[in-house]
């Protein structure tokens, strides 16, 4: 009879939206005092590349189990981490696999509202998306217009002939590939993108 145990299948998380943590936040107290241990900034790095279980960690670590449990305990009272399967060990013993609740843990300090500026550089990232997807495709037409040949008609007249054979001139190459095209409209999105940071950020670096 062949052996059941351990039982550690493929892990399926998809991680939440990122957690942004401004410094008055009601977590932040939590948050700030859970990952102020280098070993739960070690687990917690640990688990952003993939999945673990305490016995994992523990090697990972190379502290005792007993500590990993009590670091994987706060980090999951700050909501930081989550179990998201179980596993079984050679013995049968059911093993918690623990994994990142969100994305990416952003801090934020300013003098404005923490949520508001994230959310207006969001905005702003997206806006740079939407204008490399459509200065790409202006600039592919624009190309592929200037590149288009013009037919051109020769009169081949001889004497006694009163027919005419219209020559045509052979296609020519488009002026950039595809690839260049968007890699043009990719450039001049990133510069408008720049130009827009500098703007925005140089209210804030002005001295008060």
């Amino acid at each position: 009879m062949g052996r059941i145990f351990p039982i550690k299948r493929a892990v399926e998380h998809e991680p939440g939206q990122s957690k942004l943590v401004g410094l008055t936040d009601e977590t932040a107290d939590e948050v700030f005092a859970t990952l102020s241990s280098a070993t739960a900034r070690t687990i917690l790095e640990a688990l952003y590349e993939e999945p673990h279980t305490p016995a994992d960690l523990r090697e990972v670590t190379g502290t005792t189990l007993q500590n990993v449990h009590y670091h994987l305990t706060n980090m999951e009272n700050a909501g930081l981490i989550e179990v998201v399967d179980t596993w079984y060990s050679e013995k049968g013993s059911a093993m918690n696999v623990y994994a990142p609740c969100a994305r990416a843990v952003l801090v934020m300090a300013s003098s404005r509202d923490d949520r508001s500026i994230f959310r207006d550089l969001l905005a702003r990232v997206l806006a740079v998306v939407v204008f490399m997807g459509v200065a790409t495709l202006t600039l592919a037409r624009v190309l592929d217009e200037l590149a288009r040949p013009e037919p051109i008609t020769e009169m081949a007249s001889l004497a006694g002939d009163a027919a005419s054979q219209p020559a045509s001139q052979p296609a020519t190459q488009p002026l950039l590939s595809p690839e260049l095209a968007f890699l043009g409209g990719g450039l001049l999105a990133v510069a408008v993108f720049a130009v827009l940071v500098v703007l925005y950020l140089r209210p804030w670096s002005r001295p008060r």
